[in-house]
């Protein structure tokens, strides 16, 4: 008989096998949309859409990061995570950003939040639109400065900030707005206190930019038209100069129906796997101005190749938001 244990291992991983037949429908149903939107507007031109936004599709846990520099003191746990969907009008690209300081992918041991009496998580989803030429089109940054206190002596903290959106960033109602002009996080009403175990989303904003210095992906698409095939060419480049500036977790996912009968003809890095539907290459890891690449023939002509998402995380947020 199964012990307690492997029951429960057992229940875990049939779970996430659940999951992720679920996010392969979810993906597959958003891109058909998008795709019959498309063939309404023209044959060479793909509309935006919020396909992967993991701050509502997936558990924000996977978002939560120690942050060395930015812990106020060593009572502290900063986590920092920025997610970037970019949506190309001929390809699409998704990107998702957490920050996190360290050589390696990270990994975060639930119990290890609650190890220091504040926990401060920092989120950003980022939207973007890019022609087929890869020129930016549009991006959005929604991004939320989240508090939560552990232990009642840390139940009036306040928060200093470096934030290069201090102006574009709306605050709760519970701060004082004057401490705020001054970078300053503090209770408005000096009597009260935060409240245990509560996640206070402290700071939200909502930004627009046509600046792709955001975007830390390179993406190049290349189809091309050979008799009544299609060979693509899909290269995905970390950009960022940086040692410890990393993308992991890279999921790209083609619409790749069995009829059009993919063949993979070489990839550098990463798995790939095919459920007759979606066609889901996987990279674990890419350090700073790494690039991977993947080389395939599909039976269909070449619009059928777009659009397609991109789904990744980094340790890096988007622009300078610090703890100080």
């Amino acid at each position: 008989m199964e012990s307690h244990e492997e029951k429960l291992q057992t229940i875990i991983r049939e779970n996430k096998e659940k999951e992720e037949k679920e996010r392969r429908k979810f993906i597959a149903s958003k891109l058909e949309k998008n795709r019959q939107k498309q063939s309404k507007v023209s044959s060479n031109s793909f509309l935006s859409n919020d396909l992967i936004n993991n701050l509502e599709y997936t558990n924000n846990i996977d978002m939560y990061k120690t942050e060395e520099q930015d812990i106020i003191d060593e009572s502290f746990n900063t986590y920092k995570g920025m997610q970037l969907t970019s949506n190309k009008k001929e390809n699409i690209r998704i990107l998702n950003v957490v920050e996190h300081k360290v050589d390696t992918k990270p990994h975060i041991n639930v119990n290890s939040i609650f190890d220091k009496p504040i926990n401060i998580i920092i989120t950003e989803n980022i939207i973007c639109t890019l022609s087929s030429e890869g020129t930016l089109c549009d991006l959005d940054i929604q991004g939320t400065f989240n508090l939560q206190i552990n232990n009642h002596n840390y139940s009036k903290v306040i928060v200093e900030l470096d934030n290069e959106y201090s102006e574009k960033a709306k605050i709760h109602p519970i701060l004082d707005k004057n401490k705020y002009n001054s970078n300053i996080l503090e209770l408005k009403d000096k009597s009260k206190n935060f409240r245990i175990n509560t996640i206070y989303p402290l700071l939200k904003w909502k930004i627009n930019h046509i600046n792709d210095s955001y975007i830390p992906l390179n993406i190049s698409c290349w189809p091309c038209e050979d008799n009544e095939s299609t060979l693509l060419s899909l290269e995905i480049e970390n950009k960022r100069n940086n040692n410890d500036e990393l993308i992991y977790d890279l999921n790209v996912n083609l619409m790749c129906p069995s009829a059009h009968k993919p063949q993979i003809i070489s990839n550098d890095k990463g798995i790939i796997e095919h459920d007759g539907v979606l066609l889901a290459w996987k990279v674990d890891e890419l350090k700073n101005n790494q690039s991977c690449q993947i080389e395939m023939s599909i039976q269909a002509n070449p619009e059928s190749v777009f659009p397609f998402s991109v789904e990744a995380k980094s340790n890096m947020l988007a622009h300078k938001l610090n703890t100080k």
